[in-house]
């Protein structure tokens, strides 16, 4: 570890996209570090999961020598240790939990802001925790995972949903206890810091690991004819720069759009009904992880290639998260002849009665949320914006009974479907009926 003590610049704090998830700060107990020091503990209940961040800031005096401030850090990261190893203690064995410690070390300088101060660059990586601080590895519970301030803010910005964020918490562990344990030469997970780590990931597989799934159960379930090729183009070119750029870029944007979409919303005045819906809505839209985001941005680029004809009157496009198998999205880009089917005046008051005819019509069985946005494209002289409305529909489980209802109607369906195809000669005399909803390709 370097001597040089090196202060970042004076940023401001990345946007959080775990605050839609917080439930409580749950009390702390009070710590015995010799620095001035601040601690809080939030708790968020994520749909994987409740993840418990413990941030610590020590305010180190502008005089302290490198070797004083690593020796708080690390009394301050025993103490966090204490903590943790009392929070396990008390958690069921069904309870699925991370544990995540965030610790801040800020120029404790007199009369400066607190949003002014520099923050220390410090990192930890495998080896710290292999040469100075030796951590129990061995029981199969939840890791303390440590984190500077700098690369937690990191994560918070390069993975902005809680999805993402959850991913690479269990991939920074399985590469903790390997390292400690002595396999990262077989796992090759070893890393020098946790940025190091994180560009390793963003860059690995295992960020695209659930989209693969979803895909591949698409594709049995027969919601897709197909692997989807963006996704089989992106696992091949994870590592090249354009491709990450893509990626970033298309999160960045999405998470813009559902920023300006939920902020119109969210105010004093409107009722508790819509006010509960906003939320859920964020909830959803601020979930999806990066390559879901990709998949959702890439339709929208779409839009200008439609023929004008199309862009007047509007039209639908179907599409499933690549986050959450249950979800299925509805989009709506709005005609921009008033009078057209799909235009603005008449989708909006109908959404909610949209989103439930998708929920009975669609044949997926683990369809648990249907998502409705209504898309518009609003021209101001050379700009260009976008304006959505959203509406999230919940879609109970199916009973055993109703689950086998629903392949008896698919087996149904396939049988009238394949007599429409044989010749006419060969047809039997069934009625004509669609059984399910017809969901368009998405090109």
């Amino acid at each position: 570890m370097s001597e040089l003590m090196i202060y970042t610049s004076k940023k401001a704090t990345a946007h959080n996209p775990l605050a839609s998830y917080w439930q409580t700060s749950p009390p702390l107990p009070s710590f015995d570090i010799s620095m001035t020091h601040q601690a809080r503990v939030q708790q968020y209940t994520l749909p994987e999961g409740v993840l418990l961040v413990l941030s610590i800031t020590l305010f180190a005096p502008v005089m302290s020598s490198h070797d004083e401030v690593m020796r708080v850090r690390q009394t301050a990261l025993k103490a966090a240790l204490s903590w943790h190893k009392q929070q396990v203690s008390q958690q069921g064995e069904d309870a699925v939990l991370r544990y995540v410690l965030n610790i801040d070390i800020q120029e404790d300088e007199q009369d400066v802001r607190a949003s002014e101060r520099g923050h220390l660059l410090h990192h930890f990586g495998a080896r710290y925790f292999i040469e100075e601080l030796v951590i129990d590895t061995e029981q199969q519970i939840p890791l303390l995972q440590v984190f500077g301030w700098q690369d937690w803010q990191s994560i918070l910005a390069q993975l902005p949903n809680p999805a993402d964020i959850w991913q690479f918490l269990g991939y920074h562990e399985a590469a903790l206890r390997a390292s400690i344990l002595g396999e990262d030469a077989h796992h090759g997970m070893d890393f020098e810091n946790e940025q190091a780590l994180l560009t390793k990931f963003l860059q690995s597989p295992e960020l695209l690991t659930q989209a693969i799934a979803i895909d591949k159960t698409l594709i049995v379930s027969g919601i897709a004819d197909a692997p989807n090729v963006a996704l089989k183009h992106m696992r091949a070119h994870l590592t090249d720069p354009d491709t990450q750029n893509t990626l970033a870029q298309a999160g960045s944007l999405w998470s813009t759009l559902c920023e300006r979409h939920t902020e119109t919303l969210i105010d004093d005045e409107i009722d508790e009904a819509s006010m509960l819906q906003a939320e859920i809505s964020r909830q959803v839209l601020f979930d999806e992880s990066l390559f879901s985001r990709h998949e959702l941005v890439r339709t929208l680029y779409k839009h200008v290639e439609q023929p004008s004809e199309l862009q007047r009157a509007g039209y639908v496009i179907h599409q499933h998260s690549y986050t959450r198998l249950g979800r299925h999205y509805m989009l709506i880009f709005y005609g921009t002849d008033t009078l057209a089917q799909h235009s603005r005046e008449v989708i909006v008051p109908n959404l909610a009665k949209i989103a439930e005819d998708v929920a009975v019509r669609l044949p997926i069985d683990e369809l648990s949320q249907v998502v409705v946005i209504g898309i518009d494209f609003i021209i101001e002289g050379e700009d260009t914006f976008v304006d959505m409305d959203v509406w999230v529909q919940p879609v109970a489980a199916l009973s055993q009974n109703e689950r086998r209802m629903v392949q008896k109607i698919k087996h149904l369906n396939a049988q009238v479907q394949k007599a429409a195809q044989a010749p006419a000669s060969d047809a039997p005399d069934m009625p004509s009926v669609q059984l399910h909803y017809s969901v368009p390709p998405r090109s």
